[in-house]
């Protein structure tokens, strides 16, 4: 089991990518998602109602009635804004981001070897790489990794593909984000890396 030490390194490398933010802010101009912390995904109100908001002004606890109110406005406003424009009179303390975090990348973790069965042994950037995706497009099919078909056919077999998942493991860019292109890369380096340090299987007996 991952200690909290151990799953607050993990936020803090997921952060760079997904930024830190305490309230409630619309994530993409495109598709846009009530978000919060570390990339939160806020899929409706009772998910808001769940997080501990509290009020910027004298640091009340919000009502579930409050909560849904600013949940309500964000959803409203326009994709694609300064996330600063989002801001609104509720607020997550820093501590309340981390145990949020901790908690999705538990359930991250626990479910990613439903998806990859050999995940505990692959190589320790396969693993960052195969959470980092989870993290941004969760694991359920058909948007999430177990619908990632060629990446799952890659990593799940004997032995696993680290060159061909290099290639399915990337996250479709269409605006051409700076950000989203660094990111993409990353995973792909971290299976080039897999491939490079694994070593080729020896030939069969009486092969050339």
């Amino acid at each position: 089991m991952l200690t909290d030490d151990d799953l607050k390194h993990e936020l803090d490398r997921l952060e760079p990518f997904e930024g830190r933010v305490g309230f409630m802010y619309l994530d993409n101009a495109t598709r846009p998602n009530v978000t919060c912390g570390v990339g939160y995904l806020i899929s409706g109100v009772d998910e808001a109602c769940r997080l501990p908001w509290h009020h910027l002004d004298d640091g009340l606890p919000a009502s579930p009635a409050e909560v849904a109110a600013d949940f309500l406005r964000v959803k409203a406003m326009r994709g694609g804004l300064r996330v600063d424009a989002y801001k609104g009179a509720l607020r997550l303390a820093p501590a309340d981001i981390d145990i949020e975090g901790f908690r999705r990348l538990r359930a991250f973790l626990e479910g990613l070897p439903d998806v990859f069965p050999g995940f505990s042994a692959f190589p320790d950037g396969v693993q960052q790489a195969l959470l980092d995706l989870a993290w941004n497009c969760g694991l359920a099919a058909p948007k999430g990794l177990a619908g990632w078909t060629h990446l799952c056919a890659a990593c799940n077999s004997v032995p696993p593909d680290w060159k061909a998942a290099a290639t399915q493991c990337r996250t479709a860019n269409p605006n051409n984000s700076l950000d989203r292109e660094h990111r993409n890369d990353w995973r792909s380096t971290a299976f080039v890396d897999a491939c490079l340090a694994t070593p080729e299987p020896d030939p069969a007996p009486g092969a050339q």
